[in-house]
């Protein structure tokens, strides 16, 4: 076998268009289409860094609402507390407060009710002296003496007191 150059000519021609050919129509959207699969990845995985990121963010915001919930939430809680205490003293007191009253008034109505037993006894008491007094001495002392004498007895009664 020999070697010819129009045959080694023919070769590398042939070999150079088929390299023209493959370059230009094979090669060319080749290399387009891998670099439009690098560009599509590329913005994909930058929109997967970025959704990353807002979620990073959006938790952290979701977890600085929740803390403040919290503490809204117990100070509320708190409130709640100090005022059902407040409420339970004011109730406290004004139980106190009722009960003090209604004590001096029943002191109040049974002073008032043993004075007025007093004063009862008194004239009945009055009332029997001078009955006795009249039946021992019906005529023997005049109208006078006998005022006088129930007068004396009144006062007398009075300092006993």
């Amino acid at each position: 076998m020999e070697l010819h150059p129009s045959e080694i000519i023919f070769a590398i021609v042939n070999f150079l268009v088929l390299l023209f050919l493959l370059h230009r129509f094979l090669y060319k959207p080749l290399l387009k289409m891998m670099d439009d699969r690098k560009k599509s990845i590329d913005e994909a995985l930058d929109s997967a860094a970025a959704a990353r990121k807002e979620v990073a963010e959006t938790q952290t915001v979701i977890q600085a609402e929740i803390a403040a919930a919290r503490a809204k939430a117990d100070e509320l809680i708190a409130t709640a507390k100090s005022g059902s205490e407040k409420l339970k003293e004011e109730i406290l007191v004004q139980a106190k407060k009722e009960a003090q009253a209604i004590t001096n008034k029943a002191q109040a109505e049974i002073i008032r009710e043993r004075e007025d037993a007093i004063a009862a006894l008194r004239l009945e008491v009055t009332g029997l002296v001078m009955a006795a007094t009249r039946r021992l001495l019906q005529e023997a002392v005049d109208e006078n003496a006998q005022n006088r004498l129930f007068d004396q007895y009144v006062k007398n009664i009075g300092q006993m007191q």
